[in-house]
């Protein structure tokens, strides 16, 4: 059935990034923070509540690139995802994961990066969607310390109220998030408060 696919993707997609060296404690809450994210805001912001799966597993694999070389690996990791085998995805599918990992660091999409523009220009919308809220989710964890326990999201007069719980002191990765927020407004068009709540 589509669970069980479902969790062979993901299975099959956490032994690669394993197998990468990712810190997968780290990566699993970066999947948790941008799906409930994705989840919040899928209705007001027009994002497909069913690319919640395609952002959980571009958070997994979006730092497979380190493999190579710390140093661009955002891009190490475009070119490992798109050209890796993984089981149960077609290529397509991969070519948006290795777009949304590579562009939820450095700079935005912008003239003519080479997956990019293969893309279809609804499948680049879905591309900039997603890392822009997946950049802001790894910020969350930018300690990885999995400090950041809840997240709730909601547009209230036009911007993007985010109010985060945390277990301990999520201030470092607060602070991140603040700074990563570039992407994400550039792309909805609003502006992002974010608060902490706490517990």
């Amino acid at each position: 059935g589509r669970s069980d696919s479902t969790d062979d993707r993901r299975s099959a997609v956490e032994q690669f990034a394993k197998a990468c060296g990712t810190d997968l404690r780290h990566a699993r809450q970066v999947a948790r923070i941008a799906s409930r994210v994705l989840d919040q805001l899928a209705e007001p912001l027009g994002i497909a509540p069913a690319d919640r799966e395609m952002i959980e597993l571009a958070a997994i694999l979006a730092n497979v690139g380190y493999l190579i070389n710390f140093k661009q690996h955002h891009k190490h990791s475009f070119h490992l995802i798109h050209n890796s085998q993984l089981t149960g995805f077609e290529r397509r599918e991969l070519k948006l994961l290795a777009n949304i990992a590579r562009y939820q660091r450095g700079a935005p999409p912008k003239q003519k990066p080479e997956g990019f523009c293969e893309l279809d220009p609804r499948d680049q919308e879905r591309v900039a969607k997603l890392a822009a809220i997946l950049r802001l989710a790894f910020a969350l964890d930018r300690t990885h310390q999995q400090q950041v326990s809840e997240i709730e999201c909601r547009v209230v007069n036009g911007r993007v109220d985010i109010e985060v719980s945390a277990k301990g002191d999520a201030a470092v990765d607060i602070w991140a998030a603040r700074r990563k927020v570039d992407l994400f407004e550039k792309v909805f068009r609003k502006q992002v408060v974010i608060s902490a709540k706490n517990l």
